[in-house]
């Protein structure tokens, strides 16, 4: 690129949007990542990517304690990240439909996938 062309910070922070130009559900979104900024959370939620399951399952797929899992989804369940459904005596916690995707979730504002990655491997000198 050249020089002359590049932005330099003082052309960006000269910048400003207009104020109906900034997201309406940007406030939403910080609030989404907001809940699902605990390490715990995003082992729960990886878990219900695959398959609806009730607190014991979670607690096997995550090795968290039953209370840790309840305090999660707790957290979750009004910021509209999991959704409950009873089934018979138990229940069952899955992700909302709202922001389910195939491998992820989708939050409108970025999406997260918990698909397989490959690791990078380091060079030994």
């Amino acid at each position: 690129m050249d020089s002359s062309k590049r932005k330099t910070a003082m052309d960006v922070a000269d910048m400003t949007l207009p104020e109906d130009a900034v997201c309406s559900c940007a406030s939403d979104c910080a609030a989404s990542l907001k809940v699902l900024a605990d390490p715990n959370r995003v082992l729960i939620v990886r878990a219900l990517v695959r398959q609806p399951l009730s607190v014991g399952d979670i607690c096997q797929a995550t090795g968290l304690s039953q209370q840790r899992v309840s305090h999660h989804l707790g957290r979750m369940r009004p910021a509209g990240i999991v959704v409950a459904e009873r089934d018979g005596r138990s229940v069952v916690y899955r992700i909302s439909p709202r922001i389910a995707a195939e491998d992820g979730i989708d939050l409108g504002c970025c999406r997260i996938s918990f698909r397989a990655v490959p690791r990078l491997s380091r060079s030994q000198p």
